[in-house]
């Protein structure tokens, strides 16, 4: 299987350790990925509140160097690069308009041939042909955050209340997965940065549920709320609960090296949970 993929700033930056674990696990399943030529940012954030046609025509330029490479997909890791992706694959569908205004401003035909997916939805249907590491004695929570499921009419992934993707590759893995109902709620964004007291208090909640549901190690698919849940354990007295990539928990049970998934540069140790969790 051969998949060009966008990596976004995240994954060149504060979430290496994702890009590094996606990487290994995808040369043990037999992925090749190729990263897109001439990526720019995909403004996530910022550009939408201030020029709508912007936060359009900026994803599409990327989907557009897809196009011209000739292929018709395009795997996107980081959850708030997804978004914006199928933000603007939909308002180009359905808007004659924006979409002629957004190829004056990429100053290209795009002809919104692109599909893009999320690597869970590869994983979800690689079924591992070899001997995995032995992890049924740890509990996972699965937590998709905000961005991959909603609005359903735009991302069209999983189910927009109770998504299974996740949940079913680390089942399929060999690991617990536990039922809980904070899969999608909102981890406080970036009100890290600018509302300390919200933040605080939605990711607060969210490790709480966690705990309260008997979690050892929390799996995530977006780099910021992978940022913020591991951070606000490191300002607490007692840090207790790993957050890591699903693909970091993917390349432990494949046997991948500690260094090669980055798990050296999360806060919490999972290895150390992980390693409790098997003398039960």
């Amino acid at each position: 299987m051969n998949y060009p993929f966008y990596p976004g700033c995240s994954m060149h930056s504060s979430a290496k350790d994702y890009l590094e674990s996606f990487k290994a696990i995808a040369r043990y399943s037999g992925v090749e990925l190729e990263e897109v030529k001439g990526w720019t940012c995909c403004a996530p954030t910022a550009v939408h509140g201030i020029s709508p046609l912007l936060s359009i025509a900026i994803p599409a330029s990327n989907l557009a160097e897809v196009e011209k490479d000739g292929k018709d997909c395009v795997v996107v890791p980081c959850a708030a690069c997804f978004s914006r992706f199928k933000y603007a694959i939909h308002e180009i569908a359905e808007n004659k308009e924006t979409a002629e205004k957004v190829n004056e401003c990429i100053s290209c035909e795009f002809k919104n041939s692109v599909n893009v997916i999320h690597p869970l939805e590869i994983y979800d249907k690689i079924k591992p042909d070899f001997v995995i590491k032995e992890l049924s004695k740890v509990n996972a929570v699965c937590y998709y955050g905000c961005l991959l499921t909603r609005p359903p009419k735009v991302k069209q992934f999983d189910d927009c209340e109770n998504p299974q993707s996740m949940d079913n590759i680390l089942r399929q893995l060999g690991l617990n997965v536990l039922d809980w109902s904070f899969k999608t709620d909102c981890c406080g964004a970036t009100f890290n940065l600018s509302n300390k007291d919200v933040y605080m208090r939605l990711t607060g909640k969210i490790l709480e549920e966690a705990k309260n549901v008997g979690a050892d190690i929390i799996a995530v698919a977006c780099p910021l709320c992978q940022v913020n849940l591991d951070s606000y354990q490191f300002q607490q007295k007692e840090p207790n609960i790993p957050v890591v990539y699903f693909s970091q928990l993917i390349g432990l049970a494949y046997g991948i090296n500690r260094k090669e998934l980055g798990l050296h540069r999360q806060f919490i140790d999972v290895e150390e949970v992980i390693e409790k969790c098997l003398k039960r």
